[in-house]
């Protein structure tokens, strides 16, 4: 029994906070756009999928933390360091992509999402954007594309999780970091559009073809037609497809959390320190 509640207190203490941030962090997409350019029969491919692996993994994953969402109602101290100290340290050398892919694929999944930046503004491929990257860290390598490799020569299909919210934008543009509550004049939202459309193109011209894409946050408009310009069979999930509240939803679970719509399946699997 002591080991039980030991145990049920450990699984509390390491992703308790994580559950209840999740259930508080909800992106209304019913109430946005009805832009949707995916094609029929990539939607029904995804309704007739059994399961994908979804890896949310970034520079801060090295505090133990939940990434990005530490920088929310922060101090400048703490951004400060968080921007400036954290990819002075972040060299995940133990990050194995091709190893996660066999397994993924030995456990039943069809394609794997990567995160390619969270919140944050940490953008883990080779951007000509921004310096807050990868390839500025000890690790200096472009670990999207090794990811990508892997995840083909295993067998799956590549999926991109991209956030169009961008902490270090904010912050670099002496903005509050917020998730809700962000006012920009139309100078600057235009800037912060043409940042995330760079991102974009980067991502949809460097890589070859990409299956999936995720998309978590606002300005989320931008995104998609540039995804959809650059590579037309692309199946956007999150940001295009709408919650249908009749259907029922189905979860794959980790020990940890429940990721899935109806429309989307996976298993949230924290990288953190295994990779590092």
């Amino acid at each position: 029994m002591n080991r039980i509640l030991r145990t049920s207190l450990l699984f509390f203490l390491l992703f308790g906070g994580h559950i209840a941030l999740a259930q508080n962090d909800v992106v209304n997409d019913d109430e946005k756009s009805s832009y949707n350019l995916n094609k029929p029969e990539r939607e029904q491919w995804l309704k007739n999928t059994a399961a994908g692996l979804f890896i949310h993994f970034s520079v801060d994953a090295q505090l133990g933390v939940v990434i990005s969402h530490s920088l929310v109602g922060a101090s400048d101290e703490y951004a400060d360091r968080f921007f400036n100290e954290l990819p002075k340290t972040f060299n995940p050398s133990q990050f194995d992509p091709y190893q996660i892919a066999v397994l993924a694929k030995l456990a039943g999944m069809k394609y794997i999402v990567f995160t390619t930046k969270h919140h944050a503004g940490f953008c883990m491929w080779d951007t000509k954007t921004t310096d807050f990257n990868i390839t500025k860290t000890p690790y200096k390598k472009d670990l999207l594309k090794e990811f990508v490799t892997a995840t083909r020569a295993a067998g799956l299909d590549v999926g991109f999780y991209f956030s169009p919210e961008d902490f270090y934008f904010l912050h670099a543009n002496h903005l509050p970091i917020s998730r809700d509550n962000v006012k920009m004049d139309a100078a600057l939202a235009k800037k912060y559009e043409d940042y995330n459309r760079r991102q974009c193109e980067e991502l949809m011209t460097n890589y070859g073809k990409i299956d999936v894409f995720f998309i978590d946050g606002e300005p989320k408009e931008v995104v998609k037609e540039t995804c959809w310009r650059l590579q037309p069979n692309i199946l956007i999930t999150r940001g295009a497809i709408k919650n249908a509240g009749a259907n029922p939803t189905r979860h794959a679970h980790h020990p940890a959390v429940a990721v899935a719509h109806h429309y989307w399946h996976g298993v949230a699997v924290p990288a953190y320190q295994r990779a590092l």
